[in-house]
Formats: C-alpha cells, structure tokens, sequence
C-alpha cells in the first residue's frame, strides 16, 4: 500500500466537512492535511506529487474534471464519494442550463450565456453542443450570482451549479438541462493508462449485447459504416485542431475515440495489445 504523506483538502464550506469525514473512513486521518481552495487542490497535487511528496486530495469532480480539461495530468480519480446532500434538487452540486421556460435553444439563432471562470471548459464543452446544432453562442464571464445576470438582462442563460435551486427560484429562473452532476472525488497519481480506455470498450460491448437498436450495435454490424464516421472524425478533430478551439478539440477527440474503439471491438482486437505495442515502442526507442 502507498504511503500518503499529505491529503490536501478544501477549504469550500460544503466540501470541507463531507472530505474530513471521507479521510477518516478511508483510513487518512493521522496524515497531515492541508486546506485549499477545491479548485486549486488538482494543481497543488499535482506539483506536490512532481517534486517528489506523495499527495492525494478531495475535491469536487467537477473541479477535477475542469482541470483536467485544461491540462495534461498524470492524476486521476482514486475513489469517488457520493455527495447525497439532503434538500439537493438532484441530491448533489449539479452544473445545469438555467434560463426562462421561453427561452428557445432550438434552431438558428444567437443567445447569451453566463458562465463562471471556474468552470470555463466544462461550459464551454456543454455550449459546442448547442453550436452544432446551429445556435450562436456568446459567452459572458460572470464570477458569481449568474442567476442575477440573466435576471437583470445582462446575459439570456446561465450555467451554474444548482444544489437548493433556491437562487434560480427567487430569480424565476428554470432547469433547461442537467450538464454535469458532481459527486466528491480522492484523486492521486494514477497506475495504469489504459483503465479508462478499457471502461469505453467495455460500455461499447454491453451497449451492442443488451440495446438491439444502439448505434454502437448498427456499427458493429456495419464496417463500411464504421469506417466512413472514423475518417469523418479525423477530419473534423483537424479542423477543430486548426481552428484553435480547445473545447471543440476536446469534443471531436472523444468522438474519435468512441469510433476507435468501436473499431477495435470489431475486429476483436483488445485495448490491452495497443497499450502493449505503444509500450513496446517505448522500450525501442529507450535502447536506441
């Protein structure tokens, strides 16, 4: 078992009595501990861990998953802690798309978007969705009450954590859609790479098994098919290479994924024999 020498915990007032409870059940409560802002604690592991200290922490996934968003991490997810906070309208923090009833997203058209810095990629993954569909998007950076920003006219949506939905009420504002529900994570150094690689495939081989009428199933059943959305999604992951726009990178890559995958899965081929012939070329190129 790892030795931890420092837990770094937040300092936010939900987060910090739901981890210092985490840390004693998993067995961390004689390891130093330090407070931070939850946004920072990624970062700080991060470079606790790259100067030679064995760092974990607890923050919030959706804090996590804004870092790793934006920069290449050798941390990940060592245990997730469900939040289950009573009197939640989704009975833990929730990124949603708040906005009046009235509001269209639908077809053409340009609309407004409040969105807090803190969670600057998460939002703008979630708005390249609705900018595919043909709507124009303008973001405006608010750090706080973006409830009141739609409120005041100043921007005609928001995203927001919701966890009461009480400022969204007294603003008579309304859930358009869930982005992201966020549960508390420990995360740490991770072990093993093709983890995450071996999960997609997984959820790919039950997909096809247990729903007949899945994409995944008409994929599997159709190589032509398959092959042509792959060298779609090449091309479309280079052009949003070329445009400069991370999130538009970040959601065609996972795209690119999914259809490689699904690839592999077809030709009974395992994630594991890639990792190994990635692996092997390291090894190559080290004796060289």
């Amino acid at each position: 078992m790892v030795h931890f020498t420092k837990v770094l915990l937040p300092k936010n007032s939900g987060l910090r009595d739901r981890s210092l409870k985490a840390i004693k059940k998993e067995g961390f409560g004689n390891t130093e501990t330090i407070e931070f802002r939850g946004e920072d604690i990624p970062k700080l592991v991060d470079e606790l861990n790259s100067a030679g200290s064995k760092a974990i922490g607890i923050t919030g996934e959706d804090l996590f998953t804004e870092y790793c968003l934006g920069t290449q991490t050798s941390l990940a997810i060592l245990k997730k802690i469900p939040w289950r906070g009573a009197g939640m309208v989704f009975g833990k923090p929730t990124l949603c798309l708040l906005g009046y009833e009235t509001t269209k997203l639908e077809g053409k058209g340009t609309v407004s978007c409040a969105v807090n810095p803190k969670f600057r990629l998460l939002s703008e993954n979630y708005l390249e969705k609705l900018r595919r569909n043909g709507l124009s998007v303008e973001v405006k950076e608010v750090n706080g009450n973006l409830e009141r920003a739609v409120e005041q006219g100043i921007a005609d949506l928001c995203l927001d954590v919701v966890c009461t939905g009480k400022a969204m009420r007294e603003c008579g504002l309304s859930i358009l859609e869930k982005v992201f529900e966020s549960d508390i994570v420990l995360i740490g150094e991770k072990q093993e790479n093709s983890f995450e690689m071996k999960g997609l495939a997984n959820a790919l081989r039950e997909s096809a098994s247990s729903n007949p009428k899945s994409f995944t199933r008409k994929l599997l059943s159709n190589k032509s098919l398959l092959c042509k959305k792959l060298n779609e999604e090449c091309f479309e992951l280079i052009e949003a290479a070329l445009e400069g726009r991370k999130s538009k990178v970040v959601w065609e890559a996972a795209d690119l994924l999914y259809f490689v995958s699904a690839l592999l899965l077809e030709q009974g081929v395992s994630v594991d024999a890639v990792f190994n012939e990635l692996r092997r070329r390291n090894n190559e190129k080290r004796r060289n």
